[in-house]
């Protein structure tokens, strides 16, 4: 996840100089601590965007052991379940037509 961010911030320079220049606001030359870290906004838009585009979990899958009610879904008994994660974090009905481009705000 991390040579995913790093590339696309190589690539994406107006991004990596806001990512850096919120760091440098909320840290200056201090060592970041735990509270800082939540209010880097910029920085969680940039690695929740990279993890959109590049999810390490390609798909989720599991096996419902009872009949389960989804509003109008019912998942019968026994039936194995797949998310294609990929496939959804691609998907121009939830993402728009440019979903293919780093776009973290």
């Amino acid at each position: 996840m991390l040579a995913w961010t790093v590339c696309l911030l190589a690539h994406y320079t107006d991004w990596q100089e806001r990512g850096r220049k919120e760091v440098l606001q909320i840290f200056g030359k201090q060592n970041p601590d735990p509270d800082g870290l939540t209010k880097l906004k910029t920085m969680s838009m940039i690695i929740n965007e990279s993890l959109r585009l590049y999810p390490p979990v390609l798909s989720i899958e599991w096996k419902v052991y009872w009949e389960v009610k989804l509003g109008k879904l019912i998942v019968p008994a026994n039936v194995e379940v797949h998310i294609p994660t990929l496939a959804l974090h691609h998907e121009p009905l939830f993402w728009g037509q440019d979903v293919q481009l780093f776009k973290p705000e």
